[in-house]
């Protein structure tokens, strides 16, 4: 018990550094090209997180493959999205195909 509560505060803690620590910078980047190169990095390396984490879980369900039926309906919502489509379209697009593909057999 001690040690997930020591465990708790000290991710308490580095959470609230984090947080404390990008107001902090957040008022020192300036104009110039090193914050512009500086800003494009860091929505590069949110796209990068983001693909990184769909792409997890549509592949794997724990620790095993999921199939190909959920990877077929998360890309059809990823062409879905790329096509500017909304949202909740994209949503049940993916969805859809998947319990689709479920449904025949693909799993």
């Amino acid at each position: 018990m001690t040690a997930v509560l020591v465990a708790a505060a000290a991710l308490a803690v580095g959470t609230y550094a984090m947080r404390r620590g990008g107001v902090a910078l957040g008022g020192r980047v300036g104009e110039g090209p090193r914050a512009q190169a500086a800003e494009r990095t860091l929505d590069h390396a949110v796209v990068a997180l983001l693909i990184g984490v769909t792409l997890t879980a549509a592949v794997y369900d724990g620790g095993a493959p999921a199939g190909w039926a959920r990877p077929l309906g998360v890309g059809c919502a990823l062409v879905a999205a790329w096509l500017r489509a909304p949202l909740a379209i994209s949503i049940l697009l993916g969805a859809g195909v998947t319990a689709l593909l479920r449904a025949i057999g693909l799993s």
